[in-house]
């Protein structure tokens, strides 16, 4: 595995990539040490470790909520993830089930197992989809709405949480096109109204 922190991203996307194309379950394991200062200049030092398995499921047809392409073929999996402290204190477990567009790409979020959604019309499957934003794309969402008042890193930031939540229907899309439109709106005012009042002040 790559060392490199670009390397492994893209590294871990091809391998996620894969998984589809797999008979049987797929494992990965990622670790993470998390440093914690206590009194003095002492520190503790937690290591928590995530294990995702994917299992893929059954061959679905779906209308795409994203792309909107309707009928379309889609395979479907799940993910379990478990984290553990120093490798053997369970202290989360998670399961989710996704199910992936073929035409589009996009991996898709399904509220119940994907064993579930075997064999049905694809208009009943539509019910269960969703298209989630990653905890990056809400992020950057929520920053862009706290700096709109900043000149052109407001701005800059509006951009870029509109370019990241361009394909997810959901409240980080609407928060960052309002924190562009929020920016542009306030210094716009800014310019025309309140500039000229500061400068008679003086």
């Amino acid at each position: 595995m790559p060392n490199c922190l670009k390397c492994r991203i893209a590294w871990r996307n091809r391998f996620t990539e894969r998984i589809f194309s797999f008979p049987a379950r797929v494992r990965w394991i990622a670790g993470w040490f998390i440093v914690v200062p206590i009194k003095g200049d002492h520190i503790v030092m937690i290591h928590l470790t995530s294990e995702e398995t994917f299992e893929p499921g059954p061959d679905l047809v779906i209308n795409c909520p994203v792309c909107l392409q309707t009928d379309v073929n889609a395979t479907s999996f799940e993910v379990e993830i478990k984290e553990r402290v120093y490798g053997w204190i369970a202290v989360n477990r998670v399961r989710r089930s996704h199910v992936r567009c073929e035409a589009c790409q996009t991996v898709l979020v399904s509220s119940v197992a994907v064993s579930e959604l075997e064999g049905r019309p694809s208009v009943d499957i539509s019910e269960y989809l969703s298209h989630q934003a990653s905890f990056v794309s809400k992020s950057l969402a929520v920053l862009a709405g706290l700096l709109f008042v900043l000149p052109f890193v407001g701005t800059a930031m509006a951009v870029i949480a509109i370019t990241a939540n361009r394909k997810y229907r959901s409240w980080p899309r609407t928060v960052s096109v309002l924190a562009l439109t929020a920016n542009i709106m306030f210094w716009i005012t800014f310019e025309v109204y309140l500039r000229p009042m500061l400068i008679n002040m003086k």
